[in-house]
């Protein structure tokens, strides 16, 4: 509560916001949010000396963004399914600083999680290791997967 609000850091851009969520739940640690983040709560202005730009009433009903908020219980979910997500290792497949792109896997046990994360401005495709994935929403996905761009792709499923 003594900082600016990550919205505000990220110059009121959702799509940051979002790309930041999607590392915050996949990475290692237990994510906290600052109430509002969630649903898109930012702030007028940087922070005084008594802190009061970020800590704004909540928003309430019409005023939220209810697709970011949709976005949060996905992620949330996704860690309460996959073990790996929560304690598994994890391991680089794709570092391309050139391309801004990074693959990486969150494995314990049988669970496994591929994250391809983008922070280039293009949608890009990114070749995955051998086996068998899908989406999180069940959809299979074989071979390649397109990441858009300022994104955070989660594929579940077993490698070869």
């Amino acid at each position: 509560h003594d900082m600016n609000r990550f919205l505000w850091a990220a110059g009121n851009d959702k799509q940051r916001l979002r790309l930041a969520l999607g590392l915050l739940f996949t990475l290692g640690g237990s994510p906290c949010l600052y109430y509002g983040t969630e649903v898109g709560l930012g702030q007028p202005r940087a922070k005084g000396p008594w802190r009061e730009e970020s800590r704004h009433p909540m928003l309430w009903g019409a005023a939220q963004d209810k697709a970011l908020l949709a976005y949060t219980r996905q992620l949330v979910a996704a860690r309460r399914s996959h073990v790996a997500l929560t304690g598994g290792d994890l391991a680089s497949h794709l570092l391309d600083d050139a391309r801004g792109l990074w693959l990486f896997e969150r494995r314990a046990g049988a669970d496994r999680v591929l994250v391809a994360v983008n922070i280039g401005a293009e949608a890009q495709e990114i070749e995955l290791p051998a086996g068998a994935y899908a989406d999180m929403q069940g959809i299979a996905v074989t071979g390649k997967v397109v990441a858009p761009s300022l994104s955070v792709t989660l594929l579940s499923g077993a490698g070869a």
